[in-house]
C-alpha cells in the first residue's frame, strides 16, 4: 500500500509539474482590444491551472477595508449594495475566491487605485449588479456576467462566456495587464515576435508602375505595378484602385516550401459586390495554394491547396472603407483566421507544404497566368512568417501597428525619404564604398575618423563610389557632407558626381577637372558615364577647364559641369561669383572653399527630378550661419547639350591635386532619396584574352570573361549585356556590334582594323553592372593580364593560324597555315610567298588554366611531334607553302584547357627574302572526351539482391574523372585522363533505380547537388556524397551546355550504386496492455503493439524500406528488469509474433502476445519491471536512441553500454492464484460460495484487492459428493471478481436436501492454478457441509498446504 501511495505522489507531482509546463502566458489571456477575453481554452489560449490554488474559505472582510499587498484567499462573496474594498497606495493583491462571485449594486472594488493593484481569481461565476466600479482584472473559471451602467478598468477573462449589460464600459488597461505576474498560474515573459521572412511595408511616396517594392527583410524583394500612395496604418501605405490590375507580384520563393506559415496585413476595402483578392498565390497545376479574399458578401476568406474555407458563424461581415487588420496562419494542419487580433475560427486543414509557381498581392493569379477579381482598396504592413504566430504574438503586432509604430514596436523613420549615412568611425571603409585611384600613390581611406580623398601630395586623382542605385527620374535626391580642405597650397578640390549606372564610373581628368570634366588636348576622358559633376574648386580651374563652356578661372568657387563621354561634353553650367559674371580677387566665396580645418563646412546638394522632364539641381552651404544658397535651383535638362536622366545613378566622390595641393576630407555623409535600390549583383571585372598577333587583313579574335572576383576564378555565368569600347574603332568595327549579350562566363568577340596601329579594348558598362571603378585586364597570347595588354597592335602581314576547338588528344588535320599579307587595294588577305618551302618556328603557351599551379604540363604537338613552350628555344618545322600561301598541319593537346600556338618565320639571304618578319597565333580549346563516375559500390544486378553498400545519410565516395580521347574504342573510364580539366558547377543527379517509383517508392535527395572539378594529376575528384533513401541508384555527372569555354561536356553516368540501408530503426511506439486491472499475473498473457521506422542519418523516415528491401531476418527481442536491478529476466518472457507488414518504411505489429512466465516457486512481486526492445534487421541495423541495458545497474547512457529501448511505463507482474473457501449451510437451502484471488507479496499470499478481471461461471465449477449422497450442481450468475473476490450471490451450490459433505472445483486461467498437493499446478477446490447441525468435522486442521 505504501509503494502504491509513492506512486500517487510521482503522479500528481509529474501533473503538476506538467501544468506548470503548459502555463498561459498571462498577457495573452487579456490579449483583446476590448478588454473582454471569453471562452479561454476554446479560442485557443490556455486557461489558468487552478488545481493547486490553496482554496480557502474565509470570510470576506468587512465594507470600508482596505487591503495591503499580498495573496487573500477568501469564501463566497455575496453582499449587499455599496460593500467598497480598498488597495493601500502601492500595494499589490490577488483575490482567490472559492466559489463564485456575487455582488449587490454600488459595488466599490478598488475604485480609487490603479488597475494594476488588483487581481481577482474566481473558480466559479462571476455575477455584478448595476452601478459598480473596478479597477483591477478579474478572471473566472467559470463565465462572467456584468449588468448595466458598471465601469471597469483592466479587463475581463473567463473560460465561459462573459455578458455586458447595457452603458456598462470596459476599458483595457495595456499597463494592468503588461504587468500581470501570477506565479504558477501564468507567466509573465514578455512577447516577442520573430523575424519576418518578408516585410513589405508599401510606404509609397509616388506611384509605381513595374518597379520594385522593397523587402525590409532585404531577402524578397518584389514588383509593384499602377500601385498610387495612400495613407496608411504605419506612414504611408498602397492603393490598389486602379482601373487595371494594380498587384505586387511576389518572388515564388517567398512561400514555396512552406509548411507553417504566417501572413499578417492591413487592408481596406472598397464598397464593391464583386470578389476581392488580397494574396494569391499558385502553380502551373493548382490554381488556390493559397488565397485570402473579400467575398461579394464582405466576409474574409482563404483558400488553401485547392479547398476554400470560410471562418465564424456567423461569418463576420466587414465594413467598407475601413481598416482591419488580418492575419492567416497554418500549424500543422490547423488553418487560422484572426481579425484584429482575435481569432476568428481554426479549421482543420491540409498541412502539405506549399508548392507555389507564382504569388501576388491584390489579384488572384491564376495557374495559366491570368489574373482577376482585382483588390480595390489599400494595403499597408503586409509581413510573411515561417511560422505561425501565437495570440500574444499577433496581438503585440497589431498593438504596435494600430499605434503607428513597426510590427515589433520600433518607430520605423519614414520610408518616403530613405536616407544612408556614414560618420566613417570604423578604422577601415565599409562595404558600401568603392575606392579606387588614377594618379598619384594614394587610395581613398579613412584617416582620423574622416574619408581622406587626397594628400596634399601633387597630381593625385582618386575616387570612392557608393554602392547603391537612384533612379534618376522621379526622384529626389538629397546628399549632405561636412569638407574640409586644408594643409596644402590650396588646389584643387572634390567633384560630387551623378552617373549612368549603366556606365561603370572611371575618374576624368587630375587638376583643374576635379576627376569629372576631360583634358581634350591630353586626350584624357572625362568621368566615365558622368551626367552631373559639382566641383569644389579652390584653385578656380574647374570653371575653365574639363569641357566647354566656363568663364574663366574662379578661385574659392563652386561650379557645375553637365554630361559627357569621353573627351567630349562635361559642359559648364552654373557656377557661384554670379554664375561666374564676378571674379572678386581674394575668390568668389567667403569663408574660403579650403582653409576650413577647425570649421568644416556643410554642403547640400539636391536634385529633384519629380517633376517629369525635369531635373532641378541646387547647392548650398553651411558654414555655422545655416545653410545659404550658393547656386540656385536651375533645369539641367534644359541646359544645351545635356543628355537626358538615365535610368539609374550611381553617387561617386572625385578629389585631385594637380601642381597646387590640398587634404581633401569629408566626414558625416547623408545621403537621402525618395527611391534608392540595392546594387545587386556585381561583375567584378571584364578580362580579354588575344593571340597578340592582329593582322590588318582579318579581324582579330578576342575571348571575353566575365569575372565575379579579383583573380577571375569565379565567372558570372547568368545573361550579361556588355559595351566594348572604343566606339567608334579608329579605322575599324566590332564585328557584330559594340554592345553584346552572352551568358556562361564568356564568349568571343571578334575586332577589325584596316590600318597599322594600335587599338584600346575595354568595356564601358554592363549589365548587371561592373564594379565601380574596376579595371579591364587582358593577356596577349600567354603572357601575364594587365592592362597594358589591352592596346592590340594591328600588323599589315603574318600567319594565320585557326586550329579548331575539339576534343583532347583528338588530332586536328589539315590546319591551313597561311602566309599573308595586306592586299594593295584593300583589306584582303594575299598570299605573302607561294611554291616556297620554308623552316617555320613554333612554340606554345597555356591560357586556361595558366602555367601556373599545373598538375602536369602536356605539351602541343605539330606533325606529331611536340613542340616548345618558350619563343626563345621554338620548334622549327620545315614546311610546304602551295600556290595560295598555304601549309597544311595536324595540331594536337591531350589536355583539356585554351593553349595558343605561335608561328614565325624570319626571312634568309639564301631564301631571297632576307629582313622579312611574319608572326601568327591561334588559340584554341580542347575539352575532355567524357567524364567517369565511379563509386566503391558497382552493383550490375541493380536491384535489392546487391549488397548493402552504405546508409542512408552516410557519406560515400564519388570519384569523378575527366578523360581524353583514345583510339581504339577503350572504355571511356580506361581512357587517358586529363590532369588539367577544372570547371565549377557541375550538377549531380541520381536516379532511384530499384524500388519503384510506381510501386510508391520516393527518389530522396543526393547530396551534393553539384561539384567542382579540380585539376588533379590523377584528373579525379573525389566528392564526398549521400543519398537520404534507401534503394539502389544511379548517379550523373551533367556539366551545364556551354560552360567549359564554350563547349558541352556530354554527361556520364556511374554503374548501379547501392544497396543503400536504414541507417537506424526508431521506435515510434510500443504499448503493453496489462492483463489485469492494471497489473498482470506472470503467466497472463498482456497484448501489446509497437511500431518502428526505418530512418536515415538525419532521422528523416526512408520510405522505400519495403517489399524486398526489407532484410530477413529481422530480430525482435523484449528483455525486462526490475527497478534497474540489473537483473536481466528476457528468459522469463514469451511473445507471439502477430501480424506486421513494412509499408513504405514503416512497420506495425498489433495484437500480439506477451507473458512474463511464472516460475517454478512464488515470487515478486515485480511492481517495476520495466520492458525493453531489442530489434534488428538482417544487415545488422538496429534501434537508435538505446537507453537501458537489463544486464546491469549501471547508467548504460553514460558508459555507451546500452543493449535495449525502454518502453514507455512500468508494468506490475505478480504471482497468483485463485482460492476457494470451505462452505457450510443448512441441506435444503442454496449454499454460497466464495473465492478469492491472491499474489504473493514476497514473504506471503495476500488478498489482490486490484484484480477485476478475473472471471467466473457456475459452467466453470464441478461438484463431487461423497458416497451414497445425492449429485448437486453449482448455479449462479457468475460474473467478474470484484476487488479480489466475487460478489455475495454470485455462485451457490443447490441443496441436497440431505446432510453430508460435497467437494467441488473451479477451473480457472492457468496462472491462478497453484500446486495445492505438492504434485503440480491445478485448479483450485473446496469442501461443502450440509446440514442444520454441523457436529464434529472429523479433522483435528484444515490447512493449505504451502510451498
Amino acid at each position: 500500500m505504501q509503494r502504491l501511495l509513492n506512486l500517487c505522489c510521482v503522479f500528481l507531482c509529474l501533473l503538476f509539474a506538467s501544468s506548470l509546463w503548459a502555463q498561459p502566458n498571462c498577457q495573452e489571456l487579456y490579449a483583446s482590444p476590448s478588454g473582454i477575453n471569453p471562452n479561454l481554452g476554446a479560442n485557443g489560449i490556455s486557461p489558468f491551472d487552478l488545481a493547486n490554488v490553496p482554496w480557502q474559505t474565509t470570510p470576506w472582510p468587512a465594507s470600508g477595508t482596505t487591503l495591503n499587498s499580498g495573496n487573500y484567499y477568501f469564501g463566497t462573496l455575496n453582499t449587499n449594495n455599496f460593500y467598497q474594498l480598498s488597495i493601500a497606495s502601492g500595494a499589490r493583491v490577488t483575490i482567490f475566491v472559492n466559489d463564485n462571485l456575487v455582488t449587490n449594486n454600488f459595488l466599490r472594488l478598488n475604485a480609487s487605485g490603479n488597475p494594476e493593484q488588483l487581481t481577482i481569481v474566481v473558480r466559479s461565476n462571476v455575477s455584478i449588479n448595476n452601478l459598480a466600479e473596478i479597477n483591477g482584472l478579474i478572471y473566472a473559471a467559470g463565465s462572467i456576467n456584468i449588468n448595466n451602467n458598471d465601469v471597469i478598468v483592466g479587463g475581463l477573462a473567463a473560460t465561459g462566456s462573459i455578458s455586458v449589460g447595457t452603458n456598462t464600459v470596459v476599458t483595457r488597461d495595456d499597463t494592468a495587464i503588461a504587468q500581470l505576474e501570477l506565479p504558477g498560474l501564468c507567466t509573465a515573459s514578455p512577447v516577442t515576435v520573430p523575424d519576418p521572412r518578408a516585410l513589405y511595408p508599401l510606404d509609397l511616396c509616388s506611384t509605381l508602375n513595374n518597379s520594385v517594392v522593397e523587402d525590409l527583410m532585404q531577402q524578397y524583394p518584389a514588383t509593384g505595378y499602377q500601385l498610387t500612395p495612400a495613407d496608411g496604418k504605419v506612414l504611408a501605405g498602397a492603393n490598389f484602385s486602379s482601373t487595371g490590375m494594380s498587384r505586387v507580384e511576389l518572388p515564388s520563393g517567398l512561400l514555396n516550401g512552406l509548411t507553417d506559415f504566417s501572413v499578417s496585413l492591413w487592408f481596406k476595402a472598397d464598397a464593391s459586390n464583386s470578389f476581392r483578392q488580397i494574396l494569391s498565390a499558385s502553380n502551373n497545376s493548382q490554381d488556390t495554394v493559397l488565397e485570402l479574399y473579400v467575398r461579394n458578401n464582405n466576409v474574409l476568406r482563404a483558400g488553401l491547396l485547392g479547398v476554400y474555407y470560410a471562418f465564424g458563424s456567423p461569418e463576420p461581415v466587414l465594413n467598407n472603407n475601413s481598416w482591419y487588420h488580418a492575419t492567416l496562419t497554418r500549424s500543422g494542419n490547423q488553418l487560422c483566421l484572426y481579425l484584429d487580433a482575435n481569432l476568428v475560427q481554426c479549421q482543420t486543414a491540409s498541412a502539405a507544404a506549399l508548392s507555389v509557381t507564382r504569388a501576388a498581392l491584390g489579384v488572384w493569379w491564376q495557374a495559366n497566368g491570368t489574373m482577376s477579381d482585382p483588390f480595390r482598396g489599400d494595403l499597408d504592413e503586409v509581413l510573411f512568417f515561417s511560422s505561425a504566430l501565437s495570440v500574444s504574438q499577433i496581438q503585440t503586432i497589431y498593438n504596435n501597428q494600430n499605434d503607428g509604430r513597426n510590427y515589433d514596436g520600433a518607430v520605423r523613420e519614414d520610408t518616403c525619404l530613405g536616407c544612408f549615412s556614414d560618420n566613417f568611425s570604423s578604422s577601415v571603409l565599409s562595404d558600401d564604398w568603392v575606392t579606387s585611384r588614377s594618379s598619384g600613390s594614394f587610395t581613398p581611406s579613412i584617416v582620423n575618423g574622416r574619408l581622406r580623398m587626397t594628400q596634399a601630395v601633387g597630381n593625385q586623382s582618386t575616387a570612392a563610389t557608393y554602392q547603391r542605385l537612384f533612379p534618376a527620374a522621379d526622384n529626389l535626391v538629397v546628399i549632405e557632407f561636412d569638407y574640409l580642405a586644408y594643409g596644402g597650397s590650396g588646389a584643387d578640390g572634390l567633384a560630387v558626381v551623378l552617373s549612368d549606372a549603366n556606365v561603370t564610373p572611371q575618374p576624368g581628368s587630375f587638376g583643374g577637372p576635379l576627376g569629372y570634366g576631360s583634358r581634350a588636348n591630353q586626350n584624357i576622358p572625362g568621368f566615365a558615364g558622368g551626367w552631373l559633376g559639382i566641383g569644389l574648386d579652390e584653385f578656380g580651374n574647374f570653371s575653365t577647364e574639363g569641357g566647354p563652356g566656363g568663364p574663366g578661372r574662379r578661385q574659392q568657387s563652386v561650379a557645375v559641369r553637365g554630361s559627357g563621354s569621353g573627351t567630349s561634353g562635361y559642359r559648364y553650367l552654373r557656377g557661384t561669383c554670379n554664375n561666374g559674371a564676378t571674379n572678386p580677387a581674394g575668390g568668389c566665396l567667403n569663408p574660403r572653399v579650403d582653409g576650413n580645418q577647425a570649421n568644416p563646412h556643410r554642403y547640400r546638394i539636391t536634385v529633384d527630378s519629380r517633376a517629369a522632364g525635369r531635373a532641378w539641381v541646387s547647392v548650398e552651404r553651411d558654414h555655422g550661419t545655416g545653410f545659404i544658397s550658393l547656386i540656385a535651383p536651375f533645369d539641367v535638362l534644359a541646359q544645351p547639350g545635356q543628355a537626358s536622366v538615365p535610368e539609374n545613378f550611381l553617387l561617386s566622390l572625385t578629389g585631385s591635386t594637380g601642381g597646387s595641393t590640398n587634404i581633401h576630407e569629408l566626414d558625416n555623409v547623408s545621403i537621402c532619396a525618395l527611391r534608392s535600390l540595392p546594387v545587386g549583383v556585381q561583375i567584378d571585372h571584364f578580362e580579354f584574352d588575344h593571340s597578340g598577333q592582329a593582322l590588318t587583313c582579318q579581324p582579330e579574335t578576342l575571348t571575353m570573361r566575365a569575372c565575379l572576383n579579383a583573380d577571375c576564378s569565379q565567372l558570372y555565368t547568368d545573361p550579361v549585356t556588355a559595351t566594348l569600347s572604343p566606339q567608334p574603332v579608329p579605322g575599324g568595327e566590332w564585328l557584330g556590334g559594340h554592345v553584346i549579350n552572352f551568358s556562361g562566363g564568356s564568349t568571343t568577340v571578334q575586332l577589325r582594323r584596316s590600318t597599322v596601329g594600335a587599338v584600346t579594348v575595354g568595356v564601358t558598362g554592363s549589365v548587371p553592372g561592373t564594379r565601380p571603378l574596376s579595371t579591364t585586364l587582358c593577356r596577349a597570347g600567354s603572357g601575364p593580364k594587365n592592362t597594358t595588354s589591352c592596346t592590340l597592335n594591328f600588323a599589315n602581314s603574318g600567319f594565320v593560324l585557326e586550329v579548331p576547338d575539339g576534343i583532347a588528344n583528338q588530332p586536328a588535320t589539315d590546319v591551313r597555315l597561311r602566309a599573308v599579307r595586306e592586299s594593295d587595294p584593300g583589306q584582303a588577305c594575299v598570299p605573302a610567298f607561294a611554291n616556297v618551302s620554308r623552316s617555320v618556328q613554333f612554340w606554345s603557351g597555356y591560357i586556361t588554366p595558366d602555367a601556373a599551379g599545373r598538375p602536369v604540363s602536356m605539351p602541343v604537338q605539330v606533325n606529331g611531334q611536340a613542340i616548345s613552350l618558350s619563343n626563345a628555344t621554338p620548334s622549327t618545322r620545315s614546311l610546304t607553302f602551295d600556290a595560295n600561301g598555304e601549309a597544311l598541319l595536324s595540331v594536337n593537346y591531350a589536355d583539356a584547357g585554351r593553349v595558343q600556338l605561335n608561328a614565325r618565320y624570319q626571312g634568309a639571304n639564301v631564301t631571297g627574302d632576307a629582313g622579312l618578319v611574319l608572326q601568327g597565333a591561334t588559340q584554341f580549346s580542347k575539352r575532355p572526351y567524357g567524364l567517369c563516375v565511379q563509386t566503391a559500390a558497382n552493383c550490375a544486378a541493380g536491384n535489392a539482391s546487391c549488397p548493402a553498400f552504405v546508409r542512408a545519410g552516410e557519406a560515400f565516395n564519388v570519384e569523378l574523372s575527366a578523360h581524353a580521347w583514345q583510339d581504339g574504342g577503350a572504355a571511356i573510364c580506361d581512357m587517358p585522363v586529363t590532369p588539367n580539366f577544372t570547371l565549377a558547377g557541375i550538377s549531380l543527379e541520381h536516379e532511384l533505380l530499384t524500388p519503384a517509383q510506381a510501386e510508391g517508392a520516393v527518389p530522396g535527395q543526393l547530396q551534393p547537388m553539384t561539384y567542382q572539378h579540380q585539376r588533379a594529376v590523377t584528373g579525379t575528384t573525389v566528392v564526398d556524397a549521400l543519398l537520404s533513401e534507401v534503394g539502389v541508384f544511379r548517379i550523373t555527372a551533367r556539366p551545364s551546355p556551354l560552360t567549359y569555354l564554350g563547349m558541352t561536356i556530354p554527361p556520364a553516368s556511374s554503374q548501379p550504386v547501392g544497396r543503400i540501408t536504414p541507417d537506424h530503426f526508431a521506435l515510434l511506439y510500443a504499448d503493453i496492455e496489462p492483463g489485469c486491472s492494471g497489473f498482470s499475473y506472470m503467466g497472463q498473457p498482456m497484448r501489446w503493439s509497437m511500431a518502428v521506422q526505418a530512418r536515415a542519418l538525419s532521422g528523416q523516415r526512408t520510405h522505400n524500406y519495403f517489399g524486398d528491401f526489407v532484410r530477413a531476418p529481422q530480430s525482435r527481442q523484449l528483455v525486462a528488469e526490475q527497478a534497474a536491478n540489473g537483473q536481466d529476466l528476457a528468459a522469463r518472457i514469451s511473445t507471439t509474433a502477430g501480424d506486421f507488414s513494412w509499408q513504405f518504411g514503416e512497420a506495425v505489429w498489433l495484437e500480439q502476445a506477451v507473458t512474463f512466465l511464472r516460475s517454478s516457486e512464488p515470487d515478486g512481486p515485480y511492481s517495476q519491471l520495466q520492458f525493453g526492445l531489442r530489434f534488428q534487421d538482417g544487415d545488422s541495423i538496429g534501434l537508435n536512441g538505446l537507453d537501458m541495458d537489463p544486464q546491469s545497474a549501471g547508467d548504460c547512457v553514460a558508459s555507451e553500454s546500452c543493449t535495449a529501448v525502454q518502453l514507455a511505463g512500468l508494468q506490475d507482474l505478480r504471482y497468483g492464484r485463485l482460492t476457494l473457501e470451505n462452505a457450510f449451510g443448512p441441506e435444503d437451502i442454496p449454499l454460497p460460495l466464495m473465492l478469492r484471488a491472491q499474489y504473493w507479496d514476497g514473504q506471503r499470499f495476500r488478498l489482490s484487492e486490484l484484480d477485476q478481471c478475473t472471471a467466473f461461471s457456475a459452467s466453470a465449477a464441478s461438484v463431487e459428493a461423497s458416497a451414497g449422497l445425492p449429485s448437486i450442481t453449482v448455479q449462479g450468475p457468475g460474473g467478474l471478481l470484484q476487488h479480489g473476490q466475487n460478489e455475495a450471490q454470485s455462485l451457490w451450490l443447490s441443496p441436497p436436501m440431505v446432510p453430508g459433505f460435497w467437494r467441488w472445483q473451479l477451473s480457472t486461467d492457468a496462472w491462478l492454478q497453484f500446486d495445492w498437493k505438492g504434485d503440480g499446478e491445478e485448479d483450485p477446490g473446496a469442501e461443502a457441509v450440509f446440514g442444520r447441525y454441523r457436529g464434529n468435522p472429523r479433522r483435528i486442521f484444515w490447512r493449505e498446504p504451502l510451498p
